[in-house]
């Protein structure tokens, strides 16, 4: 398993775990801001969204239909 695909896995649990929190549990976490964008948000990584890419990744997409990539490279 490459750094990459190891960060990608760590974040998308993290990332998981913070879309399945409910609006007090985030506030209480200090997370006020992400409150709006991260309940009910679906959390994928690039494969299972069926996204053509050689990146690590995540994709986001919230209820309104926002999505977000997020792409992981290892620079050095």
């Amino acid at each position: 398993m490459t750094v990459a695909t190891e960060v990608r896995r760590q974040l998308h649990v993290l990332l998981s775990e913070m879309a399945e929190m409910d609006a007090e549990d985030l506030k209480m976490a200090g997370l006020y801001g992400l409150v709006d964008l991260f309940q009910d948000t679906r959390v994928e990584t690039f494969e299972d969204a069926g996204l053509p890419t050689m990146d690590e990744g995540l994709v986001l997409s919230t209820p309104s239909g926002q999505e977000f990539e997020i792409v992981i490279k290892q620079r050095r």
